[in-house]
């Protein structure tokens, strides 16, 4: 694949980011090639049964080949981006699909194919899912104090996780990028705790190119794509076996049957682990009262991160 250098005409969203998070003293250049690049959106909302932010990591190069490839699928059957909601229900980009007599026929070609070029591609899955319930019974003094939503709790989930693969994996100068959604609902919180508890610095992307109110495109991040697909279909898988609909991998939906035979193990909050990490954050709450009365401000950041794992 040629590097960044050789295409000077073409906007590249991953060069983009790669000037984001290289250090003064380097090239960016140099950083892409070695640059990991996160995709996580969201699957579900806070009305539904279970929240989920779920992607995957891959190298710059990597994504790059990915983008060209998924893109070029697409386009053949007149398609300028994937949703997964909107493929399920044939809305939107998928409408005039809907009366086709072979309809879940050509579907499922296209998801053979669109889910060929992902695993050739991506190196490990991440992901978190929030069982709602659950998380709605946690007082409310706990969620305003930590700056937990579904989202936030989710997200940080999935950083700490991505956090902790690297250190295992590669290397801690390895340039990372984690690129989130942008426009979920709830972002100020999930930037607030991923600033406050020291990790990797959000990047927030549209999935597919927009115009702004003055014209101007942002181009997509089409990595987000693939990262939908992946929080939609957990999120739907959760939600199964939580209400024990399904006890075995192949009454999975075909595209979460397939995500599963790739590297990664996303978590659950389910009903214990929400009570668990409230009575650490009440805790918490405690420690930060006798620290602030003792004079003792400064340690309440390293409190806050120890508490957010």
């Amino acid at each position: 694949m040629a590097h960044l250098g050789c295409i000077e005409e073409k906007y590249s969203p991953l060069a983009h980011l790669a000037s984001i998070v290289c250090p003064w003293w380097m090239n960016p250049g140099d950083v892409i090639l070695g640059m990991l690049s996160f995709a996580l959106d969201v699957g579900g909302d806070e009305s539904r049964p279970v929240y989920t932010v779920a992607g995957f990591g891959s190298s710059e190069q990597d994504w790059r080949s990915f983008s060209e490839l998924w893109s070029e699928r697409l386009r053949q059957e007149g398609i300028t981006y994937f949703r997964a909601v909107e493929a399920a229900h044939f809305r939107e980009q998928f409408q005039p699909f809907h009366d086709r007599p072979d309809r879940e026929v050509w579907r499922k070609r296209l998801f053979e194919d669109l889910m060929d070029i992902l695993k050739r591609h991506v190196y490990r899955k991440f992901g978190c899912s929030i069982i709602n319930d659950a998380l709605k019974k946690m007082d409310d003094d706990v969620t305003e104090e930590f700056s937990l939503s579904a989202y936030s709790l989710a997200g940080r989930t999935t950083e700490k996780t991505i956090r902790q693969w690297i250190l295992s994996e590669w290397t801690k100068t390895t340039p990372v990028v984690i690129v989130f959604e942008a426009g979920d609902k709830g972002i100020g919180k999930l930037q607030k705790r991923l600033t406050e508890d020291g990790c990797f610095p959000p990047t927030f992307r549209p999935k597919k190119d927009t115009p702004g109110k003055d014209g101007i495109i942002e181009y997509g991040y089409v990595p987000l794509q693939a990262a939908d697909w992946l929080a939609y279909e957990l999120s739907i898988a959760v939600r199964q076996i939580d209400a024990g609909e399904v006890e075995e991998i192949a009454q999975l939906r075909w595209p979460m049957q397939q995500f599963h035979s790739t590297l990664g193990e996303p978590g659950v909050y389910g009903t214990e682990n929400i009570k668990e990490l409230e009575m650490n954050l009440k805790t918490t709450q405690e420690i930060l009262k006798w620290e602030k009365s003792a004079g003792l401000d400064h340690l309440r950041a390293k409190r806050r991160r120890a508490a957010s794992g």
